[in-house]
């Protein structure tokens, strides 16, 4: 099931991912070796689709893990925050270093396995079957607005509100009201463009809507019952 096009040489429908006409050898577009970091997550809020498109055509599909390691703190920050680590007797030094040195470990486990998850089991229910670099490759990108927030919002927030950002007895909203908002409407926008990109990052290979939004529920299910298994593990060891 992928997207189809139309050779310029024999005008035969062949696939938009594909190199070279399958039918009579022509080159029906350019190669994509390698992906630009800086200019792929732009392209990602500017032009999603193109650029969701050019993600599945590259050949390397680079930074894949990077980013995956980059969602790490912000995911361990939100277990943090959800199960009121200040309150339970941590102290924020070792909320930082549960942050910032489980944060990669724990996202280089999750998202690689949900990735092969998808790839195994999920797509193939919808009749796409797809490699594990293409998965993993979509996934992480549709995901890079988060990997962003996490680099960029959440060390402001740590800066400006400390172990009060983790306490119910002093909330963060009533500590400082208007960075807390400002901030959480940058992480509410990152959330709601990864949401977007998630059901239309397999559009490059032909899914259909449907089969889109039961894969993009598929990765919310896996990631909410993640969360709700880390904030339990805090709880049981506090």
């Amino acid at each position: 099931m992928k997207q189809l096009g139309a050779c310029p040489s024999c005008d035969a429908p062949t696939s938009l991912i594909s190199l070279r006409c399958e039918h009579c050898g022509a080159f029906v577009r350019d190669r994509v070796p390698a992906l630009n970091l800086f200019s792929t997550l732009w392209g990602v809020l500017v032009s999603p689709d193109a650029t969701l498109l050019r993600i599945a055509r590259s050949e390397q599909k680079n930074y894949t893990h990077v980013l995956f390691a980059l969602l790490g703190p912000g995911i361990l920050a939100a277990t943090l925050f959800t199960s009121h680590a200040a309150d339970i007797g941590w102290h924020f030094a070792k909320m930082l270093l549960f942050i910032y040195a489980g944060g990669p470990v724990f996202s280089l486990l999750l998202f690689p396995l949900l990735a092969l998850m998808l790839c195994k089991f999920v797509l193939r229910s919808v009749y796409a079957h797809m490699r594990y670099r293409d998965v993993a490759a979509m996934l992480a990108y549709a995901l890079s607005p988060l990997a962003c927030a996490s680099v960029a919002v959440l060390p402001l927030l740590l800066g400006v509100f400390g172990e009060v950002l983790f306490s119910m007895q002093a909330p963060a909203w009533k500590y400082k009201p208007l960075p807390f908002f400002l901030l959480a409407g940058v992480i509410t926008v990152a959330i709601s463009w990864s949401l977007y990109l998630l059901l239309r990052m397999f559009r490059p290979y032909g899914l259909d809507m449907r089969g889109h939004i039961f894969v993009a529920a598929c990765i919310i299910a896996v990631l909410a019952v993640s969360l709700a298994i880390a904030v339990a593990i805090v709880d049981m060891f506090t």
